[in-house]
């Protein structure tokens, strides 16, 4: 699976090239076809990877995002970009 493994890195780091010289990280306007492009690809090597693994993708978004929800509780965490062990 390296090649895979390579090649996904590759594509995320095309993916954020796109922001790279943006003032803020979430600017998009103008982007969006490039955006769509390397996202594609990214998403498309996340599969592969998961298909892979034998691993249920929206199985293990679902357990990260309750994990998530554990570690960083929004009364605690809105508006705040700390760690969760310093909420």
């Amino acid at each position: 699976m390296k090649k895979s493994e390579d090649a996904l890195s590759l594509e995320a780091a095309e993916l954020l090239e796109v922001f790279q010289w943006s003032c803020s990280d979430t600017v998009c306007e103008g982007k969006q076809d490039k955006i769509k492009e390397e996202l594609a690809d990214v998403l498309c090597y996340c599969i592969l990877m998961a298909d892979r693994c034998g691993l249920d993708m929206d199985e293990i978004v679902q357990v990260k995002m309750k994990r998530n929800g554990e570690k960083y509780p929004v009364e605690k965490a809105r508006d705040s970009a700390k760690k969760y062990d310093e909420l």
